[in-house]
């Protein structure tokens, strides 16, 4: 709250300078004020509750400055602006805010509504408030102390909340003059300025013109519906309110029309149709499908398809109920049973069902198709590895080595020159002759090496000029603003669309259907396809160049399983995509991968053949040769034998001592002492202690 009141005060100058009166009279840029508090103040997040306090504050700002204040803090006395008070254009600004408070206060009544309708009758309270501050303002400026721009000002301003009060109460011919009138001035005022200052004003007309479509078909204009399906293609829709009606409108029309239909046809059985939501979603289907093809952009395509996937299972959960009200149920299935036909709630429930699942997956392989344009997007990225003179030379050396296999010797010498520039240009690197003889290139190859070696010589030039790092093939992600799509995106959507696919199979009363299981296997073939493809690219994401290969042979596998079952079954399979497209970059990714695996390997720097001398001879024991060994830079560098061999070493040696037993000692006797005999008289002394 601190820091939106400290937002309000920075931009209190600002509106100033458009309160400024002029000299012809006040001036007040009434809907530049309060579009500009709109943004800054919740609306741009549809938060009114916001607006309305925010709305609240200003106004007690205005009257505290202006001294306009209503009585005292025991008493309060009403007042309200004279024509003889204006000597400030804020005393208009004042009767703007307090429109623009109950205007927001009906709006957030409006989105609290839809939960609690008791609050729709304090809505148009509110509504018709905001109008009566509308046209007192328009009273006011009728002033000649008002310039002409701001009178004209107030009368849209007080038309448009008098249209939205009778808009509210569906007051279709009122509400249709007032947003006429108010379009009508704002068109005047878009032309009599600069292109600039005309933009507020067109935008306001814009937002206008989807209500007075909407009262003219209520009025009975028959051919403002089409214009109203249009609108619902745009983004906008006009806003919240006119969203809302619109959708009611729609629905309210197809229930007019699904009172004549009883009955469709689904894969040569007629089922008739009792449920009343499902006649209307039926009626609506041709038509959402229609606007889903016109779509303009892919996010106005997924709002639609969310929109029909969410009338589907409305639809659907109604035809459930009815399976579940029907007490003779199992008595039919007992006899469906016999006949091998399930009832008709059931069949139409399959027939839902199936309209819901094939939308799911025409949805994700939409979105699917926008991702691969936004993978096949050239991007550059600051990690990725610049291009190298080296990745040249390595090129053209296969190129040398295929036309000497191919015996075609004709560019063998231009190429020589052309490698021989590179590695003139490359002389303060290090440059090694290509030894690799595992796999022998092919012919073929040369058409994909020609343009990578485009690409890396365009790019190389680019590089050295403005240090721009090179697409790498093999890091093929992109830069994208809000989310880097990546190879993982597109497997999930393709496995959404087999899991539907497999739902569309178990549907009940079309097992025995055998074309319908023939078209879902195939539409299974195809997807798969498409979900190994993208596999194999996540793969060559981290190099696994191997398992990258095997997966685009199984992609080819399936691409021509498909061809082989297509040939009776192509008239219902318009609407898959051309696996002859994905055989054709599959074959090109091929070439890809073998020139990136190639350059991949040349990554690591080779020293020559004389220092290559396989020895593994720990440091310790090697100190003085000099030798380049790659090991010592790894986890695991062999710098000392560990643990150390075992060393002979002398025994220690054992002494006896055998002249001990023959050696004479001399007699001691003379150096022993001799104790004496002391008697009775000795012990008694030995007793007490005399003797001692």
């Amino acid at each position: 709250m601190a820091a939106e009141k400290q937002n309000e005060v920075k931009t209190a100058p600002r509106d100033e300078n458009k309160e400024n009166s002029t000299d012809q009279g006040l001036g007040l840029e009434i809907l530049q004020i309060i579009k500009d508090s709109q943004q800054q103040h919740g609306l741009r997040h549809g938060d009114y509750q916001r607006y309305r306090g925010y709305c609240s504050r200003r106004l007690r700002r205005l009257r505290k400055t202006l001294g306009f204040r209503m009585g005292n803090r025991h008493k309060f006395t009403g007042k309200k602006v004279t024509v003889e008070m204006l000597t400030d254009n804020r005393y208009l600004l004042l009767v703007v805010m307090e429109a623009e408070r109950a205007w927001s206060y009906a709006m957030q009544l409006k989105q609290e509504a839809n939960t609690e309708p008791r609050k729709r009758f304090h809505l148009v309270a509110r509504l018709r408030k905001a109008a009566k501050h509308g046209e007192r303002l328009e009273r006011l400026c009728d002033s000649p102390r008002v310039d002409a721009k701001t009178k004209l000002e107030a009368q849209a301003y007080s038309a448009y909340l008098l249209g939205m009060v009778q808009f509210e109460l569906q007051q279709w011919t009122s509400a249709m003059e007032a947003f006429n009138k108010c379009k009508t001035i704002y068109e005047k005022l878009a032309s009599a300025f600069t292109e600039e200052q005309g933009v507020l004003y067109r935008q306001r007309v814009e937002e206008i013109s989807p209500n007075i479509r909407y009262c003219a078909y209520n009025i009975g204009d028959q051919n403002a519906m089409n214009d109203l399906m249009q609108m619902r293609l745009s983004a906008g829709g006009g806003g919240a309110m006119i969203a809302e009606k619109l959708e009611a409108l729609i629905t309210q029309t197809r229930a007019k029309q699904a009172a004549t239909m009883s009955e469709v046809e689904w894969r040569g059985r007629t089922v008739p149709v009792k449920i009343d939501k499902a006649r209307i979603f039926l009626l609506g289907l041709g038509d959402n499908e229609s606007a889903i093809a016109q779509a303009a952009d892919e996010d106005t395509k997924e709002r639609l398809y969310e929109t029909l996937l969410a009338e589907c299972r409305d639809t659907i959960q109604a035809v459930r109920e009815e399976l579940r009200a029907d007490l003779k149920q199992r008595d039919r299935a007992a006899d469906s049973a016999e006949s091998g036909k399930v009832s008709n709630v059931q069949y139409l429930h399959s027939y839902l069902t199936y309209i819901k699942l094939w939308t799911v997956v025409r949805r994700n392989e939409s979105m699917a198709h926008a991702l691969q344009a936004k993978l096949k997007e050239p991007q550059t990225d600051e990690n990725k590895r610049g291009a190298r003179p080296q990745d040249l030379i390595r090129l053209y050396e296969i190129i040398l080595q295929v036309h000497t296999h191919t015996h075609t010797h004709t560019h063998t010498h231009t190429y020589t020159q052309y490698r021989d520039l590179k590695i003139s240009y490359a002389s303060t690197r290090s440059y090694c002759r290509y030894t690799h003889t595992h796999t022998v290139p092919r012919p073929q190859d040369l058409i994909r090496l020609y343009e990578i070696i485009l690409q890396v010589h365009t790019h190389s030039t680019t590089t050295s000029r403005s240090h721009t790092p090179l697409r790498d093939h093999t890091a093929d992600t992109h830069t994208h603003t809000h989310t880097v799509p990546r190879p993982q995106d597109l497997i999930r959507l393709y496995e959404i669309i087999l899991q539907s696919l497999s739902e569309l199979a178990g549907l009940q009363g079309l097992e025995e259907d055998h074309t319908f299981q023939k078209e879902v296997a195939l539409k299974t073939l195809v997807y798969k396809a498409y979900r190994c493809f993208f596999i194999a690219q996540s793969y060559v994401l981290v190099k696994k160049w191997s398992e990258a290969l095997v997966l685009y042979e199984r992609v080819l596998k399936y691409a021509r399983e498909v061809q082989s079952k297509s040939k009776h079954l192509n008239n219902r399979l318009k609407d898959l995509p051309d696996v002859q497209e994905l055989i054709a970059e599959v074959n090109a990714e091929k070439y890809s991968m073998q020139a990136a695996a190639i350059l991949d390997k040349e990554d690591v720097v080779e020293v020559p053949e004389q220092q290559q001398v396989k020895d593994h001879k720990p440091l310790s024991q090697r100190l003085d040769t000099f030798r380049l060994d790659p090991s010592l830079l790894g986890k695991h560098p062999n710098l000392v034998q560990f643990p150390p061999d075992f060393q002979p070493i002398p025994c220690k040696p054992l002494f006896f001592d055998l002249a001990l037993n023959h050696v004479a000692f001399p007699p001691l006797d003379d150096k022993v002492e001799q104790k004496g005999k002391g008697g009775l008289t000795g012990y008694i002394k030995g007793i007490f202690g005399f003797g001692s």
